[in-house]
């Protein structure tokens, strides 16, 4: 990629930032599914085997955040191709010299970047209260490398199918899609008799990070059966990112197409 390239695809990543972060509906969705994760944060810490410590508290808070934010972040970042679409500014952007691949990626990586700033405040605002409750400091850094690595891969990984999948499909269908799969693909036990991608590498809820990174031994239904090695939990996002990033190729190639046949 050329400077003037690098230079463009920097400018969009900002333009879809600022665009994203502005949004009202985006902190009051996220802020409301995060009253009810706090609350039930407060009524378990230190009343449940699972948040018994403060390493257990921070398991517990990293894994529900990431496992009903992710959806969230997915329902807001559904409409952001349409809404070009809507109000014709696809038009406008298809005569500057910024290429169509560049504006996507753009696009994806700027406003996923802003859906995670909320996210990232709320985790920081619960990890206080754990802090405070068990008296523990340190559980700042080790909140911080959780998030990095249990929820942001998380978020990139359903930003990148919100915009794949709605180059071509309504988005109210897609929401109502997401999240039956994400139900059904992180939150179905590993053992039922039918398939379901919990347990295995193509699960994107974080559990993996958390037992394999973090030593976290959350009640898994999708892990209970798995011993997880640091390399394994590795395995695990290299997995998830690159499926977020063929499904960006796709969507790429899908916008080409309909723009040529337009």
């Amino acid at each position: 990629m050329g400077t003037s390239q690098t230079s463009a695809f920097l400018g969009v990543v900002h333009y879809e930032f600022a665009m994203q972060l502005r949004r009202k509906a985006m902190w009051v969705g996220l802020s409301m599914i995060s009253a009810l994760l706090f609350f039930i944060l407060i009524v378990t810490t230190g009343k449940s085997p699972n948040t018994d410590t403060p390493q257990d508290a921070l398991g517990y808070m990293a894994s529900g955040l990431t496992f009903l934010l992710s959806i969230g972040a997915g329902l807001l970042l559904a409409n952001r191709i349409p809404r070009d679409r809507t109000l014709r500014v696809e038009e406008v952007l298809r005569v500057t010299p910024v290429s169509d691949s560049i504006r996507l990626f753009g696009k994806y990586l700027g406003a996923t970047l802003a859906v995670s700033i909320p996210i990232l405040l709320i985790q920081l605002a619960q990890t206080a209260y754990i802090a405070n409750y068990f008296q523990d400091g340190a559980v700042f850094p080790r909140s911080l490398a959780m998030f990095f690595t249990v929820t942001l891969p998380a978020l990139f990984f359903v930003g990148a199918f919100a915009l794949a999948f709605t180059t071509f499909l309504w988005p109210p269908l897609f929401q109502f899609l997401l999240v039956g799969y994400w139900v059904w693909a992180n939150g179905n036990p590993d053992d039922l008799p039918f398939f379901t991608p919990n347990g295995t590498l193509l699960s994107a809820n974080g559990d993996y990070a958390l037992k394999g990174l973090f030593a976290y031994d959350l009640p898994s239904m999708g892990l209970s059966h798995t011993d997880v090695t640091p390399w394994l939990a590795l395995a695990n996002l290299a997995v998830i990112l690159g499926l977020a990033a063929l499904a960006l190729i796709a969507a790429s190639g899908i916008q080409s197409w309909r723009y040529r046949n337009a």
